[in-house]
């Protein structure tokens, strides 16, 4: 048995027992981790955080959907905020081609669905994404792009899995 109580340490807590945790989330959704290529999670928290001030900005949301179109990406934002918010925070009328918003059926099913992303863009703040990361295989924790600069990122470090690149 593995037994949490509360996430004092967030994921070093129990960061040993990754492997025995992905494989009970996806025993539990009668599913195995499959990498969708050429795919990006981008994940936008609005809700707390912007009353929290730890949003990111619109602009940098913009760079980030254009980073990956450019390059062939398919992205699929998931997020707290319905669609009209999202698209009115981001400040698009219309979202670009190969860019679709997804409707949320439960939190845990958009982290699972985030897990099998090949890149996933969002956050270090937020928990959300750093269980998505969590559920993926060691090997692609590389293919994570953070929305915050380097220098805050080692400051809040939640979670022994590293970011490797920086938008």
């Amino acid at each position: 048995y593995i037994y949490f109580e509360g996430l004092k340490n967030y994921f070093y807590d129990f960061f040993e027992y990754r492997d025995t945790l992905r494989k009970f989330f996806y025993l539990s959704f009668n599913n195995k981790l499959k990498i969708q290529s050429k795919l990006v999670a981008l994940h936008i928290r609005l809700g707390d955080f912007l009353i929290n001030n730890q949003s990111i900005s619109p602009e940098k949301i913009r760079y980030a959907i254009n980073f990956f179109t450019k390059k062939s990406y398919e992205i699929k934002i998931f997020s707290d905020s319905s669609s009209s918010r999202l698209k009115e925070y981001i400040n698009y009328s219309k979202l670009p081609e190969n860019v679709s918003i997804v409707r949320s059926i439960s939190p845990l099913v958009d982290i699972m669905k985030m897990s099998q992303s090949e890149i996933i863009c969002g956050s270090p703040y937020s928990t959300f994404v750093e269980w998505a990361r969590f559920l993926r295989n060691e090997d692609l924790d590389m293919n994570s792009y953070s929305l915050i600069n380097q220098e805050l990122y080692e400051k809040i470090a939640i979670s022994p899995s590293k970011w490797n690149h920086f938008l």
